[in-house]
């Protein structure tokens, strides 16, 4: 991603020329700055990505005027340049702005009166000229030496970056993360940027060493871009490749010859940032991983196989006392048996089947016999649903291990544990890899880990599938309920969701006021429109549920006529329509939209998928605030881009989520993504009504499909194979 702050459209072009009077607002990367420029004909206010921006320098653009509602006419600058001041009052006031010690008015007064308006080309020719100033004395003719160098080093590495095509908000990162080196750092190496500067990917950085003269065939370039696949590959799930498909893959970003990644792939062996092995069971084909994610796989399947076979705590030992009372079925007897005699299980079982019950059970008896219990969850929005479900404490996984994320550290780890007699995790199926192997590490060895979740359900966003591999590793205890016991509103719910899960074909059958619904719409366009109208006007009116925070329209893929970016453009239409608002990503963000978070933000404490409502927005600095729940947060305008329109979402992003009406998008054109596990999650969003909005082959290719989007993990078989 380049910028969040685009070029904006103007009314009526101009240029500008004149001193920066001063700074109105500045976003860290430079990718935005609005300025007051003083101009011979008054003073304006320019925006733009003006890198470098300080007041009283000399600046002249070129772009166009347009009228802003709230601050008046505006100057946008689309091009730009630094320039010395020309007149006495400029360059006095530049050498005062810049902040020197021992440099005030007084002294720059008599700076330009020794040496005349001229005085920063005669420092370009001269340095020691600034010695005719008597009574300058040495550190500050540095200092100002140094300064004006600086600056004019810093114009000249922006010039440089400009000038490889890259626009303003890019560039400014660049700047920032290397000065007035980074010409030089980038022709040395253009693929550092993948590594230093965030926001800057493989493509870009590989659009600059083409712009630089690199070859197709240079060895950098290969080892970069399979680098940058096999990351690809773990922001899809995997945790490796094997070496086929990375040879595959990186061939057809690159346009390589095979011989020449085959060698590629052999190199990546001695590079630090990946590790190639061939683990027993899966296959003649070596499996390549990014070292961090082999080192998470190999130490959490050694860490399971020690749980797996030391002896539990004896803190529950006899639980057959705490079970009396308890209103539960065998299987949920049985459930909390298995959580409180091993020190590692998995209790798995969908919707409606009790799975809430046994963490309340388990819960309540480690209150009555003394023992602190942990409930935790992968995200905000799980953690708050089993707290109103338990009527107990819960949290996330990573507030529970006191993530710091500027350490980029977790507080409880395998030398810190938790104190705590036992764990239970809810929504076990959203935690990944790298999140697990932290987890295991923090909870301490004889202490009972319990996994509660989904199996059925679509993996984890990041990398893994930790839940099915615990699963089929047939080394950890399993607990697994199936009879169903929510009746009433939602059954039908529960009912098609397991029909689903069974490779059955959900009743489609029109019923007058049924909670679950099929409407034919085999046309994307068609069925987009329907999801709009059911979910912007017919839903809150046959139920009187809020758009905003009680209906979610869910689509298998972004793109498309039926995808997640249409729906989201006609909900926003509809709901809160009007112009203006901030650009980010596919969309334009207005006051009163509903948003979700896209990354985890650790130091704001919003995570990804956390949904809110932008409740307000400061268009000429591009700050705003998004209220979570009753919490407002503020997000500067280079952190805007982690947020995007949340009328419509995918189905992986709804994970862990309850919502009252879900209205679920599900054409042929989505053919490629549809799957047993994917439409099974999807209904299981849904409380009060699911209305799914398609076609009927679309619905048939999903519940026939039962592997879903392949995934690559070998902790099942670490776990089947450790001693």
């Amino acid at each position: 991603m380049e910028s969040s702050h685009r070029p904006e459209s103007v009314e009526v072009r101009d240029s500008v020329e004149g001193t920066i009077d001063r700074i109105l607002f500045s976003s860290p990367d430079g990718g935005f700055v609005a300025a007051r420029v003083k101009t011979s004909g008054g003073t304006v206010v320019v925006r733009g990505a003006l890198a470098g921006a300080a007041k009283g320098m000399l600046l002249r653009a070129a772009g166009g005027w347009k009228k802003h509602p709230k601050y008046g006419e505006q100057f946008i600058a689309e091009s730009w340049e630094w320039v010395a001041p020309r007149t006495a009052e400029g360059v006095e006031r530049f050498l005062v702005e810049s902040g020197i010690s021992g440099l005030g008015e007084k002294t720059a007064r008599r700076i330009v009166a020794v040496l005349g308006v001229e005085v920063l080309s005669r420092i370009d020719r001269d340095p020691g000229c600034l010695k005719e100033v008597k009574g300058l004395k040495k550190t500050v003719r540095e200092r100002i030496v140094s300064v004006w160098r600086e600056k004019q080093a810093g114009r000249e590495a922006l010039t440089f970056l400009y000038g490889l095509g890259l626009g303003p908000g890019v560039a400014g990162r660049i700047y920032k993360a290397f000065g007035s080196a980074a010409p030089a750092l980038v022709r040395e190496d253009p693929y550092r940027l993948c590594r230093a500067v965030t926001g800057v990917g493989f493509v870009t950085a590989d659009h600059i060493a083409r712009n630089l003269g690199v070859s197709a065939d240079a060895p950098a370039r290969i080892r970069e871009g399979c680098l940058h696949v096999l990351e690809e590959a773990a922001a899809r799930g995997h945790c490796y490749l094997p070496a086929g498909r990375l040879k595959m893959s990186a061939g057809r970003l690159l346009a390589a010859a095979p011989d020449t990644l085959e060698g590629a792939v052999a190199s990546l062996q001695a590079d630090p940032r990946v590790m190639i092995e061939k683990p027993s069971g899966l296959g003649k084909d070596a499996a390549v991983y990014l070292r961090d994610l082999w080192r998470a796989e190999s130490e959490l399947a050694e860490d399971l196989a020690a749980r797996v076979q030391g002896p539990c705590s004896a803190a529950f030992s006899p639980i057959v006392r705490d079970l009396e009372g308890l209103v539960l079925t065998d299987e949920q007897r049985d459930a909390v048996r298995t959580a409180l005699s091993w020190r590692i299980s998995v209790i798995t079982g969908g919707p409606g089947v009790g799975k809430t019950a046994v963490i309340r059970a388990l819960a309540g008896i480690a209150r009555r016999r003394g023992v602190r219990c942990l409930l935790a969850a992968p995200t905000g929005r799980a953690a708050k649903r089993i707290e109103e479900l338990t009527g107990r404490r819960a949290s996330t996984i990573h507030l529970m291990l006191r993530y710091d994320p500027y350490a980029g550290a977790f507080q409880y780890d395998r030398v810190h544990k938790l104190q705590t007699g036992l764990v239970v995790v809810d929504e076990a199926s959203m935690v990944d890899l790298p999140l697990a192997w932290r987890l295991v590490q923090a909870v301490p060895e004889e202490v009972p880990l319990v996994f509660v979740g989904d199996v059925d359900q679509l993996p984890s966003v990041g990398p893994g599938s930790v839940l099915a591999d615990l699963v089929a590793s047939g080394r950890v205890k399993v607990a697994r309920l199936t009879r169903i016991f929510r009746q009433g509103a939602g059954s039908a719910i529960v009912e098609n969701a397991h029909r689903v899960n069974c490779g059955e074909m959900p009743d489609l059958t029109p019923q007058t006021g049924a909670q679950f619904v099929f409407l034919d719409r085999p046309d994307a366009l068609a069925a987009c429109l329907t999801a709009v109208q059911l979910a912007a006007e017919e839903i809150p009116k046959r139920l009187g549920l809020d758009p905003w925070s009680e209906i979610q329209v869910l689509a298998p893929l972004q793109k498309g006529e039926a995808g997640v970016v249409a729906a989201n453009h006609a909900l926003q239409a509809r709901l809160n329509p009007g112009e203006g608002g901030i650009p980010c990503g596919e969309y334009r963000l207005r006051p009163g939209d509903k948003v979700m978070q896209t990354q985890n933000d650790y130091g704001k404490g919003v995570f990804n998928g956390d949904v809110g409502r932008l409740v307000s927005l400061d268009s000429a600095s591009g700050e705003a605030v998004v209220r979570f729940g009753a919490r407002p947060v503020v997000y500067a305008p280079d952190e805007t881009r982690q947020l995007t329109l949340a009328y419509a979402s995918t189905v992986h992003k709804a994970q862990g989520s309850e919502i009252p009406a879900v209205v679920i998008l599900i054409v042929d054109a989505h053919r490629v993504m549809l799957a047993r596990n994917l439409l099974y999650t999807a209904i299981t969003r849904g409380k009060r009504l699911v209305v799914l909005v398609g076609s009927r082959s679309a619905v048939a290719a999903a519940v026939r499909n039962a592997r879903g989007q392949e995934r690559f993990s070998a902790l099942a078989q670490r776990l089947r194979n450790a001693p």
